[in-house]
């Protein structure tokens, strides 16, 4: 039961995010809506902690409606991912490989 009630966070948390991109050298990560608000949201480069937004507020980076950018830009060649951290565990959203 515990395994299907975590799946279902799952597909509920990646609804979250709609897109993951790099525009001038920055991460873009686009909301798909309001929800976003309620969560801790954190985006890693290279496996390292680069910018988050909890509960709607942003930090080391900037929010602008439903898009949100880390200021750090990226290095080509590095992972990012976008996760969730809530009560019940971490999830990952999104990933890819700077190019």
């Amino acid at each position: 039961m515990t395994q299907r009630i975590n799946h279902a966070q799952q597909l509920f948390l990646n609804a979250l995010v709609t897109d993951m991109s790099i525009k001038n050298n920055k991460i873009v990560v686009i909301f798909a809506n309001e929800l976003f608000k309620h969560y801790k949201i954190v985006v890693l480069g290279n496996n390292g902690y680069l910018a988050e937004v909890t509960n709607g507020q942003n930090y080391y980076g900037s929010l602008n409606g439903n898009v949100f950018t880390p200021s750090k830009s990226v290095v080509h060649g590095h992972p990012y991912r976008v996760e969730v951290r809530h009560a019940s565990g971490t999830y990952k959203i999104r990933e890819m490989i700077a190019e």
